[in-house]
């Protein structure tokens, strides 16, 4: 497997010296640590790049078919001089995210373009920066005229042998006098400006910004205050993502709780929200206007928000803390390590996205939301990894729901969260109270979760979530552990063309209601699990063509007082689909009282039940309700 440790970049063509506006066509490649070229097709790259102060691009790659990206900078892309420093961010197919280089950065110089000093990398400069910075070089002048002055002293008491030399001294007198009075002028001029004047500054400041070609540049809050007679943050924060309108760039908002209030804000493409961490930057929710969203974005693409927290302050109007509804074109949603707490209101859904692409959920925390994310209708590449999510109060509904579009979604990656306290389900017929919801999510990968002490499943692969793969999540104290449900009142292979099948492998699942389910699951692989002390099924199938092979189940049907089953008896494994294949499975009982009554319980025509380890179950190790077309053979039991 690739190791992260060892990335390396190459450079196939493009050069790395380039002058300031220049256009260029970079195309790099990507080895591992055997020096192999990495296979990057069907991924995605996003580049970044950097001068020694700031990000001032960030841009996303071609893949071409041999394995390498091209990277067109065009010269409002990167207009700054000096090293640039290059990080490229790649998506695998397979949803893992590998950064380039591990060793610090790539670099390319971009040299100074003499015929343009305006398009130099400056930004952003504080009054108080350019006052200091005038200050110091007036001292430097100071200082020198008094060294030129004392030459000429010296030159002049040499005698009539060095007077040219004194008259060039003066000379040197008069330019540097004439610097000191250009700079203190200047100086004078910015000493006259009205201090509590900020927002003239920065206006001042973005149109200079717009003749330098519209670079992309930070942005700091600060220089957007309040302005009498607001109460809450909602303006400013407009203020200061509408001054990006056209370049992007980032938006610092450092520590403190800014309120929100009305309609939230409305966000713009290119703009990425940074705080100083999400318990020290924090939007709290302030009188919302019925159904509102904290923040909005309509057919907007490249949003991120890292380092900043959410409070809903359980407000009963506010329906959402972050709105991104795209186009089939918008893409790139980031949201990262992020803190979302108090969103209350029923039906409140935290995040949530309608018809995009890209997008990213990583390392988040969410506390009581009702719906802390709902991907829905997404058309192409989710990622949702890393994130904590429970509700002490019991308020949640679904812990994390995704909606492909209807044509399914490739990569879909859910893993590595924490979740639990799925605990509403209205209904009461298992539409909800599940930790992990999937719905139309065609080859989705759940690898890594822990789910626990949700009301319906841990893990619901639900309709259309053909070729899911649910991988070693650790499941416990649920009604469901996992709960496979593909088709539609169909539990057979169906016909013309028709998808099926999941695969359940390497999960833990212990202590809820029932391990594993397959309803209308067709052609799964049940493969490798553990599967123990559950209160009634470990692995229960009512599907046709299911393989339940190679997993561990013991200590099932804990609840003694539980009725026996309508289909077949108590057992690890219970199938009354048809043409089932059970191969290599350890079931047993070592409980004192023992409640796993069988290994093994089929039903119907045509299984295949072999080699399996089914001696200590209560009663027996293969229950065989009709018989005759089954093969059994080659089991050792009690």
């Amino acid at each position: 497997m690739f190791k992260k440790e060892s990335t390396h970049v190459e450079l196939v063509s493009g050069g790395n010296v380039f002058k300031q506006g220049d256009e260029a066509t970079l195309v790099f490649q990507f080895r591992n640590e055997k020096g192999a070229l990495l296979e990057i097709q069907g991924g995605a790259v996003m580049v970044k790049i950097a001068n020694s102060r700031a990000m001032i691009l960030e841009k996303r790659a071609d893949v071409n078919v041999n394995n390498t990206i091209s990277l067109q900078l065009t010269k409002e892309d990167v207009t700054g001089w000096g090293d640039m420093r290059f990080e490229f961010e790649i998506t695998l197919q397979n949803g893992a995210i590998h950064k380039f280089p591990q060793d610090g950065w790539y670099k390319i110089q971009m040299t100074k373009n003499l015929d343009d000093l305006s398009t130099e990398d400056i930004i952003y400069v504080p009054l108080e920066t350019f006052t200091e910075e005038v200050n110091t070089t007036v001292q430097e002048a100071q200082t020198q005229e008094s060294f030129i002055q004392t030459q000429a002293i010296y030159a002049k008491n040499q005698g009539d042998s060095v007077k040219q030399q004194g008259q060039a001294s003066v000379d040197k007198i008069v330019e540097v006098n004439n610097k000191i009075n250009i700079l203190q002028k200047n100086q004078g001029a910015l000493t006259e400006l009205p201090t509590d004047d900020k927002e003239s500054i920065v206006s001042a400041i973005k149109e200079e910004n717009k003749k330098r070609k519209n670079q992309k540049y930070f942005v700091s809050l600060t220089d957007f205050p309040r302005i009498t007679p607001e109460k809450v943050d909602t303006p400013r924060i407009q203020r200061a993502i509408d001054s990006m309108a056209t370049t992007g760039g980032v938006l610092f908002v450092p520590s403190s709780t800014y309120l929100i209030s009305g309609t939230g804000v409305n966000l713009v493409s290119n703009v990425k929200i940074l705080g100083e961490g999400n318990k020290k930057t924090v939007f709290k929710a302030s009188s919302m206007a019925l159904d509102s969203n904290m923040f909005s974005g309509t057919s907007k693409s490249d949003i991120m928000f890292d380092g900043v927290g959410f409070d809903g302050a359980n407000d009963t109007n506010i329906r959402r803390a972050v709105y991104i509804s795209a186009s089939e074109t918008d893409k790139f949603l980031r949201i990262n390590r992020c803190r979302f707490t108090n969103f209350s209101k029923s039906n409140n859904q935290t995040i949530y996205t309608w018809h995009s692409r890209f997008i990213w959920v990583t390392e988040n925390e969410f506390v009581d939301c009702v719906i802390p994310m709902f991907i829905d209708a997404a058309d192409r590449a989710v990622f949702i990894e890393r994130n904590t999510i429970i509700s002490p109060s019991g308020i949640m509904v679904n812990g994390i729901q995704v909606n492909a579009g209807a044509n399914g979604i490739r990569p879909i990656s859910i893993s590595n969260n924490w979740i639990e306290n799925a605990k509403i389900d209205a209904t009461g017929n298992g539409i909800d109270g599940h930790g992990i919801r999937l719905y139309r999510c065609e080859g989705a990968k759940v690898i890594g979760n822990t789910v626990r002490d949700c009301i319906s499943s841990a893990i619901l692969v639900g309709s259309a979530c053909w070729g899911s793969s649910i991988q070693a999540n650790t499941i416990y104290d649920n009604r469901t552990g996992i709960y496979v449900e593909l088709n539609n009142n169909d539990i057979t292979l169906g016909s013309g063309d028709m998808k099926r099948g999941a695969v359940v492998n390497g999960n833990d699942c212990f202590n809820n209601k029932i391990g594993i389910a397959i309803s209308y699951g067709a052609g799964s692989q049940i493969i490798a699990n553990f599967v123990h002390n559950n209160n009634q099924d470990g692995i229960v199938c009512d599907s046709h063509n299911v393989s339940i092979n190679n997993n561990t189940v013991y200590n099932n049907w804990k609840n003694s007082s539980a009725p026996s089953p309508i289909q077949l008896v108590k057992a690890g494994i219970r199938n009354y689909g048809y043409n089932g294949t059970h191969i290599g499975n350890v079931c047993f009982d070592n409980q004192t009282t023992k409640t796993q009554a069988y290994g093994i319980a089929i039903n119907n025509a045509n299984h295949i039940v072999g080699m399996n380890q089914l001696k200590g179950n209560g009663t027996g190790g293969i229950y065989e309700s009709t018989t005759g077309t089954n093969q059994i053979s080659m089991n050792v039991v009690s």
